[in-house]
């Protein structure tokens, strides 16, 4: 027993010294304008890092793990780095791996969402988009023109945005003609992921006669957004 209980304990010791630092938004800012020996580290794909990314960000995609794991050569163990993905999911497993290889490494709290909505600087891709902007006036408009509205936050690059789709689009077809189902691409309409404060995806809202009365951040199933319309 005694000796179960020394390798739990080890276990845990491990646990806790491997485990990144986490770090709040608006220190991370304020350390990068002062300190410039800071390696800051986007480990979202090259079309987010492309769209939007925080200044002098070098961007290590933390998916494709065959290129990320040669780029981390590039980065100095003496220097500290301070990393972030769009919310902190990737950024956590990332930051994981580079403490167990000895870096001295930063967490960045809620990645560039909350950056963004936080007001932080930001540089933006100055590619054109195809879609118009919705402003926060339309939405409300969007949200109003019909009893019942279900909107749908994605990008593109977002895997469990893509294992929602199914479903978002089987309650679709089910739901023909009773609510309106809403699609939002955050990487076009960022102003009004912004001001309505959403800090991840995939992001659900239902709102009834304009009112909000149920919200999901992540991967739900069917049943659960059907008990809420």
């Amino acid at each position: 027993m005694k000796k179960y209980t020394l390798i739990i304990l080890f276990n845990i010791i491990s646990f806790v010294t491997i485990a990144q630092k986490i770090i709040s938004n608006q220190e991370a800012f304020e350390n990068l304008h002062k300190d410039s020996t800071i390696q800051l580290i986007d480990v979202r794909t090259l079309n987010e890092y492309e769209n939007k990314h925080i200044k002098n960000a070098i961007n290590i995609d933390w998916r494709d793990q065959n290129i990320f794991t040669k780029q981390l050569n590039n980065l100095d163990k003496n220097r500290p780095v301070y990393i972030y993905c769009l919310s902190g999911g990737r950024s956590n497993q990332a930051a994981s791996k580079l403490k167990a290889m000895g870096y001295d490494v930063y967490d960045i709290q809620g990645g560039i969402a909350k950056w963004e909505v936080d007001n932080l600087p930001i540089i933006y891709s100055n590619k054109p988009n195809e879609e118009v902007e919705i402003t926060l006036e339309n939405y409300h408009r969007l949200i109003n023109s019909y009893p019942v509205v279900l909107v749908d936050f994605f990008a593109p690059w977002c895997s469990p945005c893509q294992e929602l789709t199914r479903t978002i689009d089987d309650i679709t077809v089910k739901y023909q003609n009773k609510i309106k189902v809403i699609k939002i691409n955050i990487d076009i309409h960022s102003k009004l992921y912004k001001s309505l404060k959403i800090d991840g995806i995939p992001y659900l809202i239902i709102y009834k006669n304009g009112k909000e009365v149920w919200s999901h951040k992540g991967i739900t199933d069917s049943k659960t957004i059907e008990i809420n319309l």
